[in-house]
C-alpha cells in the first residue's frame, strides 16, 4: 500500500491509494476493519478545463469520521464510468470490503456512478445528488450539458441507470431546478426517493454544506430517516420530485 498525497483545492490529503491506472483510481481513508463503510464515486470536478487536471476524490471532509472506511473511486477520464467494467470496480474494492454493508454516494456523475454500483456493491444506501439518468444522446436527446466529455465517450458501457435500482438498496435522490430533465428518469418506488431542494440548481451539495447541513443530512439518509421531513424542520425547504407546488409572491 502506497501512501498518496493528493491535492484538492489547496488542501493536502493523505490518501492510502489502493489502484490506479490512466482510467481509474481508487483511495481509501480511514480504518480497513470498521464496519462503516462508505463508496464515493467522484463527479467531473469543478472549475477544470476539457482535458486538463485529473478529477479528485470529492466530499473528503464531509464523509470523514471516526470508525468509518471511506472508498474513492475516481473515474479519471470523466467517462461516466463507460471506460472500465464493474468487475474492475469490484476487483478493487472487495478485498477491502468484504460482505460489509456499504453505502454508495456521489454528485452529478459521481451519483450517476453510486446508484450504477448499488447492486453490485449490495448497498443498502444510496445517496445521489444531481445524478444523471443518462447522457448518452439518443437516451436523453434533450441534455445538453457536459458535451465536450460526452461526445469524447467512444464505448458505452452504461446507456442508462435502466435495471441499475435494485429492490435492496434505499435510495435517496437530491436535484435542483437544472436537474429536472434527468430526475423525471428515475423510477417511482418505494425504495426510491426524489426530492427536490428548492433554490438550488445542479448544487446541491455546495448548498447544503453553506447552510451547515450537507453532513448530518447525509447521515439522516444512512440512518434511513427521511431526508425531506428532515431538511424542512432544518429551515432548508425541499419537496418531492412530481409534488404540485404554490406559486408563492
Amino acid at each position: 500500500m502506497v501512501d498518496a498525497d493528493i491535492m484538492d483545492r489547496g488542501r493536502l490529503r493523505a490518501l492510502d491509494m489502493v489502484f490506479e491506472d490512466d482510467l481509474l483510481r481508487v483511495a481509501k481513508w480511514g480504518d480497513s476493519e470498521a464496519s462503516d463503510i462508505i463508496v464515493c464515486f467522484s463527479g467531473i470536478g469543478k472549475g477544470l478545463g476539457f482535458g486538463r487536471e485529473k478529477p479528485t476524490e470529492e466530499m473528503f471532509k464531509t464523509l470523514i469520521g471516526d470508525r468509518r472506511l471511506v472508498l474513492f473511486v475516481t473515474d479519471l477520464t470523466r467517462s461516466w464510468y463507460n471506460a472500465f467494467s464493474h468487475e474492475r470496480v469490484l476487483s478493487c474494492l472487495e478485498p477491502i470490503v468484504g460482505d460489509r454493508p456499504i453505502a454508495t454516494i456521489g454528485n452529478s456523475m459521481g451519483g450517476f456512478g453510486a446508484v450504477w454500483m448499488s447492486g453490485y456493491l449490495r448497498a443498502h444506501t444510496t445517496i445521489a445528488f444531481g445524478a444523471q439518468y443518462s447522457v448518452k444522446p439518443s437516451v436523453v436527446p434533450d441534455e445538453t450539458h457536459w458535451r465536450e466529455y460526452v461526445d469524447a465517450i467512444t464505448e458505452w458501457r452504461i446507456d442508462s441507470l435502466e435495471g441499475s435500482f435494485n429492490p435492496r438498496t434505499c435510495y435517496f435522490m437530491f436535484s435542483g431546478s437544472t436537474d429536472a430533465y434527468q430526475s423525471s428518469h428515475f423510477p417511482a418506488r418505494s425504495n426510491i426517493r426524489n426530492i427536490v431542494v428548492d433554490g438550488a440548481e445542479h448544487n446541491v451539495p455546495q448548498l447544503l454544506k453553506d447552510r451547515g447541513v450537507l453532513r448530518d443530512c447525509i447521515e439522516c439518509c444512512l440512518d434511513h430517516r427521511d431526508p425531506l421531513v428532515w431538511l424542512n424542520e432544518n429551515g432548508v425547504p425541499a419537496h418531492a420530485y412530481g409534488e404540485n407546488r404554490e406559486v408563492r409572491a
